[in-house]
């Protein structure tokens, strides 16, 4: 069980490693295709729902009643944000809550109508972040006291989240409490083609 745990965390450093030198280097590319955001949103929710249970941590995802079904942007790279946001926050949190908040944010004037907004809220009850160390975070490699004292992670998801964010056109954020918990806001403007609205339940969680 070590070595397998030893293997996936040098499998994990090398991919990370491998795309913040891509990224480095001026790779930009993103894949700016139709997909069924609730459909993507509830898988990854169950991936992290099982993971937050493993810990004794009770789950929420939330999904605002307008949010389209369809969207154009790189269902890849949004997911990966997602997961490695959620994964930090269900590391850095001993107990209480992980939360992932999806809202349509109001239409900014002078877009067209397949135009939106799109704001996507990783919420946890966590140990929080100095606020020293919120000005370094997403620099690569580095890790907080907390961080180092797991001994887990690369330092790198929050680095190659925040570049993902930046060649979708997006803007991810950060707040935190120390002792309290942290919130992450990934703002990301898409485009759709269809009228129709989330068929799925618009909040799902454990008790």
């Amino acid at each position: 069980a070590t070595i397998h745990r030893s293997g996936r965390h040098l499998l994990a450093l090398i991919n990370d490693v491998l795309e913040i030198s891509r990224i480095d280097a001026g790779w930009r590319a993103d894949s700016q295709l139709s997909f069924d955001l609730p459909a993507m949103l509830g898988a990854l929710a169950d991936v992290m729902a099982t993971r937050a249970a493993g810990k004794g941590l009770r789950w929420r995802m939330e999904l605002a009643s307008d949010l389209p079904q369809r969207v154009r942007s790189d269902e890849t790279k949004l997911r990966q944000v997602l997961s490695n946001l959620l994964n930090n926050a269900i590391k850095y949190t001993p107990q209480g809550e992980i939360e992932l908040r999806v809202e349509r944010l109001p239409k900014v004037e002078g877009r067209s109508g397949n135009e939106l907004t799109l704001a996507f809220t990783v919420g946890d009850t966590g140990v929080g972040i100095e606020p020293a160390e919120l000005e370094k975070i997403f620099q690569p490699f580095y890790q907080t006291e907390y961080g180092i004292r797991l001994g887990e992670g690369t330092g790198l998801g929050l680095a190659i989240s925040r570049e993902y964010a930046r060649i979708l056109g997006g803007e991810l954020t950060v707040h935190s409490q120390p002792g309290t918990g942290t919130q992450f806001r990934f703002v990301l403007p898409v485009t759709t083609g269809e009228a129709s609205v989330n068929p799925y339940p618009h909040t799902s969680g454990t008790p």
